[in-house]
Parts: structure tokens; C-alpha cells; sequence
């Protein structure tokens, strides 16, 4: 089975993460929901802005979490510090031919993210990655994390993806994830392996 860089795993400590990371969190969504909700919302409590980009049912599960911490989602939302988008559909807005270029890209989702690092340091959790990985569409994943890392260049944020991929699994024993890894600075990994949440 091929080991992830040892460089790059942070076990479960979402909040000293910076750059651009990823969870994968297999079929096990709770350590997802919780250390999302924990990184989001430690940034939230300083008043600084938070993008998510997921799933109907992870963004309610996020929303519950940060709730139950304590932060007033209602409130922050007004105060366009919480915003919220479904992956899906911002995925079928910008990949309506299977591809995805820097344009559309740039259009919908840069736009957004230079508009809320205007309000402070941003935090962006993004799972559109995962839809297009989960779908087949291994090499539009990577391409699209490629895009989100030229972003990143040109604005200053923090990134985290999660992928529904088990670190323990058959995409690493066949070395199918590793363009998933290279394209992250930290790598925090889960799976039916993982007993520590």
C-alpha cells in the first residue's frame, strides 16, 4: 500500500492547518462534520468570513455542529460572514461540458472568494472536488484542485477539501489518490482504519 508523505498528515488537527488541505474521511461523515464545523467555526468566532461549498446534507450537518459550538448561524449569515453554496449546482454552473476552464471557474466561485477576503481572512471548505472524483471524473478533480491552487495564488484564503475516499482503501493501494495528495499542502486521513474519532 503506498504511504502518504509524512510531511504532509495531520491527524485529526484541523485547526493548525493553513494552505491548501484535505480531509479524507471514507464513509465515516462524523470526524468530517466535526473538524469542518471546528475550523470553521474558530475563525467565525473571530468574526472573520467562512465560505462553504458542499452538499445539502453536509451543509446542514456543518450548520448543527457550529450551532451546538455555540455560533448563531442566523446571525452570522447577515452579517455575510457565513455564506453557503451547493456544490452541485455551482458545479453544474461552471462544468456544463465536462470541463471546466479558469473562466468560468474565475467567474463563479474567484469573484466570490475576492469579494469575502475584502472582509477579513477567509476560510473556504469545498466538496465539488469530491462530487467530480465520486462520479469518475478523477482527472476534472484534479484539474479543478489545480485551479483552486491558482487562485490561491492570486488571493490570499485558506482551502480545505474533503473527499469521501478511504486512506486505508483501494485508491491508495493503487496509487489513484496521488494526484488528490500532490495537490494539497496537508493531508489529514481517515478511514475504516482510523479508530482515534
Amino acid at each position: 500500500m503506498q504511504e502518504l508523505p509524512k510531511r504532509t498528515l495531520v491527524p485529526g488537527a484541523f485547526r493548525s492547518l493553513d494552505g491548501h488541505a484535505v480531509v479524507l474521511y471514507g464513509s465515516d461523515e462524523q470526524p468530517l462534520v466535526k473538524h469542518v464545523a471546528a475550523w470553521l467555526g474558530e475563525h467565525l468566532a473571530r468574526e472573520y468570513p467562512v465560505l462553504v461549498v458542499g452538499t445539502p446534507a453536509h451543509r446542514r450537518a456543518v450548520g448543527a455542529a457550529l450551532r451546538r459550538a455555540g455560533i448563531d448561524t442566523g446571525e452570522v449569515r447577515r452579517a455575510g460572514l457565513y455564506t453557503c453554496l451547493d456544490a452541485t449546482a455551482v458545479m453544474n454552473t461552471m462544468a456544463g461540458d465536462g470541463e471546466i476552464s479558469w473562466r468560468t471557474f474565475d467567474r463563479n466561485v474567484g469573484e466570490l472568494v475576492r469579494n469575502l477576503r475584502m472582509r477579513g481572512p477567509l476560510r473556504v471548505y469545498g466538496e465539488i472536488v469530491n462530487l467530480m472524483w465520486l462520479s469518475g471524473n478523477r482527472k476534472g478533480a484534479i484539474e479543478l484542485e489545480m485551479l483552486w491552487n491558482r487562485l490561491r495564488a492570486r488571493v490570499d484564503f485558506e482551502l480545505l477539501c474533503g473527499y469521501g475516499i478511504d486512506a486505508h482503501g483501494s485508491d491508495f493501494a493503487i496509487g489513484a489518490a496521488e494526484g488528490i495528495i500532490r495537490t494539497h499542502t496537508s493531508v489529514v486521513p481517515y478511514g475504516s482504519g482510523d479508530s482515534s474519532h
